[in-house]
């Protein structure tokens, strides 16, 4: 949703029925059963490096309003390299090898 649409919803205050939050991005899925989708999503991010996680939060914050796509793509290199050497990585290329689910520690 742009800012343009936000400001806009912000500043009238009006009703957003579920359909058009859909359409303009407000919401990213509409389901009869609203918690059951939101536990699932919170366990799929929950399965995931915690570290791994951290970053790609830091990234998007930080990428999102860049000066410059060669100040994004530094931070997204640092990142890469700083995460390419934990733990959770070596775990991740293991349990690809080994054909399993790998098992993070955060570390």
């Amino acid at each position: 949703m742009g800012q343009g649409r936000a400001a806009e919803l912000m500043l009238t205050n009006r009703p957003v029925e579920s359909a058009e939050a859909l359409r303009i991005g407000l919401v990213t899925s509409v389901t009869d059963d609203a918690m059951a989708d939101a536990l699932e999503t919170a366990a799929r991010i929950a399965a995931l490096s915690p570290f791994g996680v951290k970053m790609t939060k830091q990234v998007y914050r930080q990428t999102t309003d860049s000066p410059s796509l060669e100040i994004a793509l530094a931070l997204e290199n640092r990142t890469q390299i700083l995460a390419n050497a934990t733990h959770d990585a070596a775990e991740a290329r293991s349990a690809f090898l080994e054909k399993r689910r790998p098992v993070f520690t955060g570390s």
